[in-house]
């Protein structure tokens, strides 16, 4: 279903995510503070589970989200920052389940208007040693899949994917913890929180704006 063309209200916004999503760690708070672009995007509703992976009950409670809107006109962007919590506990095992319920994502959205921005893996610099490989492997699969859909035309132009490891690193790839991260070395502190709601709601409004210039 193509979007609306009649006069609209800025696009609605749902972030799916684990315990970086919570209070206690500083993101609802640093979203506010890092939301700009009111008359493009409402305020995002944010959906966080301490501990939640990407898994066949998760696919099933978005499927069962997604469906109360995949047949409107009015697009609504969803935003995906899932999996880091899948490669600590199950390493590759857990990124082969990231991988394929994320393409069941994918495809929940395919042939609908409505934005899908997938995030890369989160870093975490308490176990990067072990996790990085598999989770830079991971979001090359990623990446490489949104780029071959966005060439399929103007209907795929919905999907979006960022590299979440590139807002906390410098360009040689090493994780600045002591700037963006809190002590436990898994989750962001203020700081970390505010550059993470950043991007995400950049990466937000460039959807939004696609969106726009092929209506």
């Amino acid at each position: 279903m193509e979007p609306s063309r009649e006069p609209r209200e800025p696009f609605e916004v749902k972030i799916w995510t684990s315990s970086h999503g919570l209070a206690h760690h500083y993101f609802p708070q640093q979203l506010e503070k890092a939301y700009k672009h009111e008359g493009l995007l409402r305020f995002p509703e944010i959906d966080a589970v301490s501990g939640r992976v990407i898994d066949e009950q998760f696919v099933d409670i978005y499927r069962e989200d997604f469906d109360k809107i995949k047949d409107s006109p009015n697009p609504r962007i969803s935003i995906l920052l899932l999996g880091d919590n899948n490669i600590r506990q199950y390493a590759l095992m857990g990124a082969f389940r990231v991988w394929k319920h994320t393409l069941e994502i994918i495809e929940l959205h395919k042939g609908t208007c409505h934005p899908l921005l997938i995030c890369g893996m989160m870093p975490s610099p308490q176990t990067d040693a072990q996790t990085r490989p598999v989770s830079e492997y991971l979001d090359d699969r990623l990446k490489t899949k949104i780029n071959e859909l966005r060439k399929q035309g103007r209907s795929a132009k919905i999907f979006g994917h960022f590299n979440s490891y590139s807002f906390f690193a410098e360009p040689e790839g090493y994780i600045i913890a002591n700037k963006y991260f809190a002590p436990d070395g898994i989750h962001l502190n203020e700081l970390g929180a505010y550059e993470l709601a950043s991007n995400m709601l950049l990466g937000a409004k460039i959807l939004a704006e696609v969106l726009l210039e092929y209506p």
